[in-house]
């Protein structure tokens, strides 16, 4: 599944939003759980081509960076979804266990940054992303989830032991081959 998917049918922010004023938010942190409304539940559904969400946890932590200016974002998300099989159309349920951390800095602060003015971002080991803009109105830990849970939802989700005409199939522990499309040039050696 593509995020820009959900751009497709609306910013992310429209579809599934949790704004978190980070004013007074300190290092020591603040942790919150959330979960969308039954609305930003049908929205989820229809942005990210499911049929349903079930059993949505999610919890998130909020602290400062050591120089205070950013905003660090934790989520542990958990969710079924449930999608319907590329092959049969059935519907397919698959348990989501998810976590990722983001980094909110001021623009001033990236911008300097990426122009080389002397000024470092410092990214924690096992960050993928470059820092995310700090907005004034604070952090949007919904906005935030929804683009991950995009990420990792499967995009052909199948039904178990489904599987194509000519696909390879596992049989009894042995492969069994498609057959191969040049098996009759073998012929012309």
């Amino acid at each position: 599944m593509s995020v820009n998917k959900i751009y497709k049918t609306g910013s992310a922010s429209e579809v599934f939003s949790h704004l978190v004023d980070v004013e007074n938010i300190t290092a020591k942190g603040r942790e919150l759980t959330f979960s969308p409304t039954e609305g930003q539940r049908k929205s989820l559904c229809k942005a990210l081509n499911l049929l349903e969400i079930e059993g949505w946890g999610a919890t998130a932590l909020l602290s400062r960076t050591e120089d205070g200016l950013g905003v660090s974002l934790r989520v542990n998300l958990s969710a079924t979804v449930i999608q319907s099989c590329v092959i049969t159309l059935e519907p397919v349920s698959t348990r989501i266990e998810h976590s990722f951390h983001n980094l909110y800095l001021p623009e001033a602060q990236i911008s300097a940054a990426y122009e080389g003015d002397g000024l470092e971002i410092v990214i924690e080991d096992g960050d993928e992303d470059f820092p995310e803009v700090l907005k004034p109105e604070g952090v949007d830990v919904g906005e935030a989830t929804l683009e991950q849970l995009a990420l990792v939802i499967d995009p052909y989700p199948r039904k178990e032991g489904v599987s194509l005409q000519g696909e390879r199939k596992q049989g009894a522990g042995v492969e069994q081959e498609r057959e191969n499309p040049f098996a009759a040039l073998r012929s012309w050696r």
